[in-house]
């Protein structure tokens, strides 16, 4: 829409520069009209991004997601969506990486193991462990390789890892717990 100020203005005379505003009744009717439609034609298909949403994750590496569609404004100030094939190019990116620093160090405590007997005294453990998210770490200490390039995790670690749903962490998914990839 364009729009513009319409009023009743009086010139005095011919060779005045001055204007004096008077009353709409004062006027000629019909009043011209303040508004008027211009581009009166379908905007070409685009796509609607959205602003990111809440990353996954606050530390450790998580992911942010947006719902890209494909989306087309009409000359009556409608707005369509359509099929992904009537945008131009590619969507636009759906997801990014964010929380991309380290997390600080934290505990995992293990479940107790079996007793160490089936009856008199005997033993359970308890295992606790200082997580240090560095995947050089993890892919040391806790990923076993043979020759023949089959690996298995090395220690309970994994399965502790694998219970408090950490496997999609990129340091535990790629490299440290064979298990995770599996998930």
């Amino acid at each position: 829409m364009m729009t513009r100020t319409v009023a009743c203005t009086h010139r005095p005379s011919r060779d005045s520069n001055r204007t004096e505003v008077l009353r709409d009744e004062d006027c000629q009717n019909p009043k011209p009209s303040p508004v008027q439609a211009c581009n009166r034609f379908d905007c070409p298909p685009m796509w609607d991004t959205p602003d990111w949403g809440q990353c996954s994750q606050s530390c450790g590496g998580g992911v942010q997601r947006r719902q890209i569609l494909c989306k087309q404004r009409l000359a009556d100030g409608s707005i369509l969506e359509l099929p992904d094939t009537f945008c131009p190019s590619k969507s636009p990116a759906n997801q990014q990486p964010c929380a991309k620093q380290e997390c600080p160090p934290h505990w995992v405590t293990t479940d107790w193991s079996q007793c160490s007997v089936s009856c008199g005294n005997g033993i359970q453990t308890l295992q606790t462990i200082l997580i240090r998210p560095t995947v050089s770490m993890c892919s040391k200490l806790f990923l076993l390789c043979t020759p023949a390039g089959e690996c298995r995790d090395s220690t309970r670690y994994c399965e502790k890892v694998r219970q408090l749903e950490l496997c999609p962490l990129p340091q535990f998914k790629s490299r440290c717990c064979h298990s995770c990839r599996n998930t």
